[in-house]
């Protein structure tokens, strides 16, 4: 999507205040003043007062009250996103909008923590960095290409993307049937990357089966996830462990930009393109015997139960010599699962190692288990 279309979220003639005072604002206004003249900036906020930043004044959070009768909304316009949402969240302020890649993202429901696109710290130093990283990996071109149509859409390391790259054109290239399945879609990069690798290196187009809530977390558990961990990560002390499928208010996603990764970006087959929105404990046992064959299983559920249920009732659909990737290994509750899933099985898979929390195995030929 053109980002004079995503800035049309921004209602007609709207007067905003840009929380940001740097690079990120300037950009945003840049893009106003070429796609949206309509749309006028009355003041920036920052954590400093005074002075004046693009000809428009400075207020902080604390002096916004005084300016907050003369405008529709704020815009955060600066990589401390997250940190700035939950001060306004605070102040009690929710009529907001991201600026964030190029694009207008809506904000995260009251108490949600919104998605970062720099969740791990090698991402960020990858897109700042990405047109010097060379790293002599095959069809490195082609990976690189695909790789920058999506990195708006993900939260994934540059080994985490490349790996998935050469999966996707590994199944590709030998001929390994059967679908690519993503459980946690969030924003859909990883999905539109595996739909730009099929269009690609596919003669034929393979089925996308992507699962998520599209309403962030489910509660935790306590005693399989690390709850006290993801408390303080997330700085959430009152984050529940009771484990009931509810909103727990982490890491919110919304449909329509996955939609717009897979069908817009990556323009695949909206036919061959299958959303299941829900709770995995609800989704995939009911629909998992009618995907058929699964050339690559992506999981990136985060804690013990979501992995669990989708190792138990996609794995025996994986075809030997497919694949399965996993996220979130770096967090505890996602690892035990993968550890008490092998132990079902007659012998446990060799991991290849991705980044921090990214590991991936092959399903091994002549097994019994498909």
């Amino acid at each position: 999507m053109r980002n004079d279309e995503h800035l049309q979220t921004l209602p007609h003639g709207s007067i905003v205040a840009v929380y940001g005072s740097g690079g990120r604002a300037r950009e945003f206004l840049e893009h106003l003043a070429a796609h949206r003249p309509d749309v006028l900036i009355y003041c920036f906020l920052d954590s400093f007062c005074g002075g004046h930043f693009m000809e428009r004044p400075v207020l902080t959070l604390d002096s916004w009250p005084e300016a907050q009768g003369a405008c529709d909304l704020i815009v955060v316009a600066s990589m401390y996103h997250p940190e700035i949402q939950k001060a306004l969240l605070t102040k009690s302020i929710s009529n907001f909008f991201v600026f964030e890649d190029g694009r207008i993202l809506d904000p995260p429901p009251a108490g949600a923590r919104y998605v970062s696109n720099f969740k791990r710290p090698g991402c960020l130093w990858n897109r700042k960095h990405w047109d010097r990283l060379i790293l002599g990996y095959d069809d490195e071109a082609v990976f690189k290409e695909a790789i920058t149509q999506v990195l708006p859409f993900t939260m994934v390391s540059q080994e985490g993307l490349v790996a998935l790259c050469d999966i996707v054109r590994y199944c590709e290239e030998l001929g390994i049937e059967g679908a690519f399945v993503e459980c946690g879609v969030g924003q859909g990069g990883s999905s539109a990357l595996m739909a730009l690798m099929n269009l690609r290196y596919g003669t034929a187009r393979r089925e996308l089966h992507l699962f998520d809530s599209f309403q962030g977390l489910p509660e935790l558990v306590e005693g399989k996830d690390d709850v006290s961990l993801m408390r303080r990560l997330l700085e959430m002390p009152d984050l529940p462990g009771t484990g009931r499928l509810v909103p727990a208010g982490v890491m919110a996603a919304d449909q329509r930009y996955a939609r717009q990764a897979v069908l817009e970006v990556a323009k695949y087959d909206a036919g061959h393109t299958h959303f299941h929105a829900g709770w995995f404990q609800e989704t995939v046992p009911p629909i998992a015997g009618s995907l058929g064959a699964i050339a690559l299983l992506r999981l990136d559920g985060d804690l013990y139960e979501s992995t669990a249920v989708c190792l138990e009732h996609l794995y025996p659909h994986v075809v030997p010599g497919g694949f399965v990737y996993i996220d979130d290994w770096c967090l505890a509750g996602c690892r035990q699962a993968c550890l008490d899933f092998f132990a079902t099985l007659d012998r446990r898979p060799y991991l290849h190692v991705l980044d921090q929390c990214g590991r991936f195995w092959r399903k091994p030929e002549g097994s019994g288990q498909v």
